[in-house]
């Protein structure tokens, strides 16, 4: 994982600073603790974030490949990317991401990520605060990708 500095970047993850919403949602934990509670759930999995990441990103190619068209990734599972002009910056301060996200759609759910999201995950393992837009916990990434039951 990446070092930073924890204060500087919480102070970039508030809503309206880098994105309309932020990235904490309405978590009240420090981003440490976001992260630490996290990497728990991970390793009593078996998974890393670098893994999601490396899934979500794989993912992602396909879905820009196929140019806005939905792309089927196996029976009963699709994955659609949606661009958008311009680029975001990272909270973390490293560097300015795509917009744009990708559908990922199941027989009975869809999730939505971002070239952001699989960036903070691979490098920070940070899914997002409790009620963020585009946070799933590690154990629902790990079961939508297959790493676990």
């Amino acid at each position: 994982m990446t070092d930073f500095d924890e204060q500087r970047v919480m102070a970039q993850m508030g809503p309206g600073v880098c994105c309309r919403d932020g990235f904490l949602g309405e978590d009240t934990r420090s981003l440490g603790e976001i992260i630490a509670a996290d990497a728990a759930e991970l390793s009593s999995l078996g998974v890393t974030s670098c893994e999601i990441a490396a899934s979500l990103s794989a993912i992602l190619e396909l879905a820009q490949e196929a140019q806005e068209r939905p792309v089927e990734l196996s029976p009963g599972a699709r994955a659609q990317y949606t661009g958008a002009m311009g680029q975001i910056p990272s909270p973390f301060g490293d560097g300015l991401l795509e917009k744009g996200q990708v559908e990922l759609s199941f027989d009975d759910e869809t999730v939505v990520f971002t070239p952001l999201l699989i960036h903070m995950i691979g490098e920070y393992g940070f899914f997002e605060g409790l009620g963020g837009r585009y946070r799933r916990s590690p154990r629902e990434w790990a079961k939508l990708l297959g790493f676990v039951e």
